[in-house]
């Protein structure tokens, strides 16, 4: 099969420009209502900032600001510098392998404050959930397809997330 060679069109007919404007003014009021759907957004990240600024660049919104001081007896403080009244919140957080228990109590501070401060919604995004295995010694299970999730830690985290306001 071979390509047939034809000359290429640089003028537009009145019609054609018609619907040119037509299909443009339909891309400004369909990105209007996808900003303005995501307007109500406030995305942070807790120790996942490339996942968020990935999240955040993909939904065209930037990502809220936040202090989180850890003092010397091993209490954390979490300030939140953007506001968040009114907003659905959503928290994208990871953990590090040696201080998964301190990134827990990140977790619930971040959600409390995040409430406090009068946030619509706060939705937790976790892409891997620390104590999600069986809660059973590893010689007593034999791992299978077929975990039932309510058997693990995990799921009473996500319970106390839940009662916290967490969706």
């Amino acid at each position: 099969m071979g390509c047939a060679a034809g000359r290429v069109r640089t003028e537009v007919t009145e019609e054609e420009e018609g619907s040119s404007e037509i299909e443009t003014t339909i891309n400004k009021i369909f990105l209007t209502s996808l900003q303005s759907e995501f307007s109500n957004l406030k995305l942070f990240a807790f120790d996942a900032e490339t996942l968020a600024r990935e999240i955040a660049s993909h939904l065209d919104i930037g990502l809220g600001r936040h202090v989180c001081c850890k003092f010397n007896d091993g209490e954390v403080n979490i300030q939140i510098l953007d506001s968040v009244r009114g907003h659905k919140v959503f928290i994208i957080k990871s953990f590090e392998p040696k201080n998964i228990n301190d990134g827990l109590m990140e977790l619930f501070l971040a959600v409390a404050t995040m409430k406090k401060e009068g946030a619509e919604s706060v939705t937790a995004i976790i892409p891997f959930l620390p104590y999600s295995l069986p809660s059973a010694p590893s010689s007593e299970i034999e791992v299978t397809e077929g975990i039932d999730f309510y058997t693990c830690f995990g799921a009473d985290l996500v319970k106390m997330l839940e009662a916290m306001g967490c969706n």
